[in-house]
């Protein structure tokens, strides 16, 4: 049984080549720009870097994404525990950087306790929805790594104003109730990616909705049985 799509970047490009329908190999530089144009990117080096930093599942509930962020510990921290500069790379934010400390997220509405707290190191919000978001910064050959993971309550579904318009929940969130939609995704994915602009000054300009495509592609297949 291959791996499945978000589970590596090997599953993934078996299950877009799937999805475009190449049955034949896809080997030359020609051929693999062709194959990456498919999903609105420009050549295949676009779309193996966006595979290679993409949103992983660790199981039907929970998401990690992580980032190589070119400044310290320190400098990185801030941008965690300090509610306005979390609200530049995230969004607004209200909370005291202390365990126990109650949180709110808006426009979300997404609020409830810090469960977990490490000054300099990590940082939970437990919702009070049964879900939680853990920020993990770690120092790896010299470099910091920046590592989020993302843990749905069981019984959470897409909210209307996300949904697309299909009478199924099933066509919107794949996974059944408690597992992650394209929406959510692709907002971490250009959430990372903002949050390591702020320490590179290289902005990357996504194409949201070409993301939220791919990123359904993929989260279909993880959930698909085999």
């Amino acid at each position: 049984m291959r791996e499945r799509a978000l589970e590596s970047i090997e599953g993934s490009i078996a299950c877009l080549k799937n999805a475009a329908g190449r049955d034949e190999p896809v080997s030359t530089e020609a051929d693999l720009d062709v194959f990456a144009t498919k999903f609105a990117f420009e050549n295949w080096v676009a779309l193996l870097a966006f595979l290679r930093e993409s949103v992983i599942l660790l199981d039907k509930r929970t998401a990690q994404i992580s980032r190589v962020l070119p400044t310290d510990m320190l400098t990185a921290w801030e941008f965690l525990a300090d509610p306005q500069k979390l609200s530049s790379w995230m969004f607004p934010a209200e909370f005291e950087a202390r365990a126990g400390a109650p949180f709110n997220f808006a426009p979300e509405g997404w609020h409830g306790k810090i469960g977990v707290f490490e000054e300099g190191r990590e940082l939970r919000f437990d919702a009070v929805a049964g879900g939680w978001t853990w920020f993990s910064l770690d120092l790896i050959d010299g470099e910091t790594v920046f590592k989020l993971r993302d843990y749905m309550a069981p019984d959470l579904i897409v909210p209307d104003d996300a949904r697309t318009g299909s009478k199924s929940l099933t066509d919107d969130q794949p996974g059944g109730e408690g597992t992650h939609w394209q929406g959510v995704l692709s907002g971490w994915h250009c959430g990372v990616d903002d949050l390591r602009s702020e320490f590179s000054g290289k902005r990357h300009e996504w194409d949201y909705e070409a993301l939220t495509r791919l990123y359904k592609i993929l989260i279909e297949d993880y959930h698909r049985p085999y």
